[in-house]
C-alpha cells in the first residue's frame, strides 16, 4: 500500500510540470500559459501573441519553447512595444522554418535565450551576422561589418596562416579598377600563367644577392629571362637573355660601372659562355634618285644643341645586278633663339660593293622644320634600278632629343 502511494505521488509530480504541448496551424493566435511548447504548422505565415510580462516572471516554468514545422515564417510579437529582447529591445523575433526558439520571462521582456538555425542558407556575409556574435576584432580578428546591405564580408588584419586557394582559374584579386589592391609585399616568387607550363612568367629573387629575374616558359622549360642585380659594390645590370634551345645566350645586357658610373650597353648573339657583339636592324627610307630626299628628322630646342653620327646603307638593284654603299657621316647642329645652324662631315671609312656600275651618295640638310633639321641623302646609281633606298641607324652625342623617321 505504501508502494502504490509513492507511484501514486511521483505520477502527480511529474503531471505537475509536465511540459504540455499545443500545435496549431493558426495564423494569428495568443499564447497562453497552459502549455510550455507551441508548435506551428501549415504554410501560412503567422504571428502569435505572447502573454503580458507583468504577473508572469518565470511563468511558464523553462520559459516557453516555440517550434516551427510549418514551412513559412512565425513571428512572436509583444503584447506591448519593446517587450522582446535579442541584443536589444525590440517588438518582436522571428522563428524560420524547420527552426526553433525559447522565450523566457525575466520581469522586464521576453528573452530569447536560444534559438535554431532553421534551414538558412549561409552564403552571404549578411546572413552569417545575424548567427556569429559580432567580433571585436582585437588581436587582429577578422570583422564582419554592420551594413544591412552587406554582401561580401569586410575583413580588416586578419592573419593567415595557411594557403589562400581558389576555384582554379575562376576568380580574381580586384574585380575592376575600382576594387584594386594597393601594394604587393612577398617574400618569394610570383608565378603567372595557364598552369600547363606554356608562355609562364614567373618572378623569383634568386639566392645570388640582390639579384631578380622574369621568366618566360614554355613546355615548363625557361626560353627568355630578363634579369636585374644590383650589387653593394655598385655595379648594376639589366640583362635579357635568349632561347633555351641556344643555351640562354646573353642578347642584351645594360651595365652601370660602380667605379666611371658610365653605362655599357652589350649585345650579343653569341652563347652565354662565348658570346659575341652583334647590333642588327635599321630604318629604312625609298629614295628618289639624283633628288636630296629627306630620310631623317632631328630636334633641337632653342638655346640648345646636339650631335651624332648616322651609320648607313645605300642600295640599289635591278633585279639582276646589285650595288650596295656604307659608311658613316657625324653630324652637329645648334639653335639658336629658333634658328638652327647644322653642319656634317666627310662620310668615313666607306666600303662600295657593286655586281657592276657605280653608286654614289651625298648627304644635305634643311633647317626649314621649327626647332628642328632634315637629313637628306642624294644617290646616284648607273642601274636603272627597281630599288633604291637608305637604311640608317642614329647615335646621339649631345643632349637626349627625338629622332623621327621621314
Amino acid at each position: 500500500m505504501r508502494l502504490m502511494r509513492s507511484v501514486l505521488l511521483m505520477l502527480l509530480l511529474a503531471s505537475a510540470v509536465r511540459a504540455d504541448t499545443v500545435t496549431s496551424s493558426a495564423t494569428g493566435l495568443s499564447i497562453g500559459k497552459s502549455a510550455n511548447e507551441w508548435v506551428k504548422t501549415g504554410s501560412s505565415t503567422a504571428n502569435w501573441t505572447l502573454p503580458p510580462i507583468d504577473g508572469n516572471k518565470g511563468k511558464p516554468a523553462g520559459g516557453f519553447l516555440f517550434l516551427n514545422r510549418g514551412s513559412t515564417t512565425l513571428t512572436l510579437t509583444g503584447d506591448d512595444t519593446g517587450q522582446v529582447w535579442t541584443t536589444s529591445a525590440v517588438n518582436s523575433t522571428t522563428v524560420p522554418a524547420n527552426s526553433w526558439a525559447r522565450l523566457v520571462n525575466d520581469g522586464t521582456y521576453w528573452v530569447v535565450s536560444g534559438q535554431g538555425l532553421g534551414t538558412t542558407d549561409i552564403n552571404t556575409s549578411a546572413k552569417l551576422k545575424t548567427i556569429l556574435t559580432d567580433e571585436t576584432g582585437s588581436g587582429g580578428a577578422a570583422v564582419f561589418a554592420t551594413s544591412p546591405t552587406l554582401t561580401t564580408p569586410t575583413i580588416a588584419g586578419a592573419t593567415m596562416t595557411g594557403n589562400l586557394v581558389f576555384t582554379d582559374n575562376s576568380f580574381d584579386i580586384g574585380a575592376s579598377a575600382a576594387t584594386r589592391p594597393r601594394s604587393y609585399y612577398g617574400a618569394q616568387n610570383i608565378t603567372i600563367g595557364p598552369g600547363d607550363g606554356n608562355t609562364l612568367m614567373t618572378f623569383n629573387r634568386t639566392s645570388t644577392t640582390n639579384f631578380g629575374r622574369f621568366a618566360w616558359f614554355l613546355s615548363g622549360t625557361e626560353q627568355w629571362a630578363l634579369g636585374v642585380r644590383g650589387d653593394e659594390s655598385g655595379a648594376e645590370t639589366l640583362s635579357l637573355t635568349g632561347h633555351t634551345s641556344d643555351s640562354n645566350p646573353l642578347v642584351m645586357r645594360v651595365r652601370r660601372g660602380s667605379a666611371t658610373n658610365c653605362y655599357q650597353l652589350d649585345l650579343s648573339n653569341g652563347t652565354a659562355t662565348a658570346p659575341h657583339m652583334a647590333v642588327v636592324g635599321a630604318t629604312s627610307k625609298a629614295l628618289t634618285e639624283s633628288s636630296a630626299t629627306n630620310f631623317v628628322q632631328i630636334a633641337v630646342a632653342s638655346g640648345n644643341h646636339t650631335s651624332g653620327t648616322i651609320h648607313y646603307t645605300i642600295h640599289a638593284d635591278n633585279g639582276t645586278d646589285f650595288q650596295c654603299r656604307t659608311g658613316s657621316v657625324h653630324f652637329s647642329i645648334v639653335n639658336k633663339a629658333g634658328t638652327e645652324t647644322a653642319a656634317l662631315g666627310t662620310a668615313i671609312n666607306e666600303s662600295v660593293a657593286v655586281s657592276t656600275g657605280t653608286l654614289t651618295v651625298s648627304f644635305t640638310t634643311d633647317t626649314t622644320p621649327t626647332n628642328a633639321v632634315n637629313i637628306q641623302a642624294n644617290a646616284v646609281s648607273s642601274l636603272t634600278q627597281t630599288t633604291l633606298a637608305i637604311e640608317y641607324r642614329v647615335e646621339i652625342f649631345g643632349p637626349t632629343t627625338t629622332i623621327t623617321p621621314q
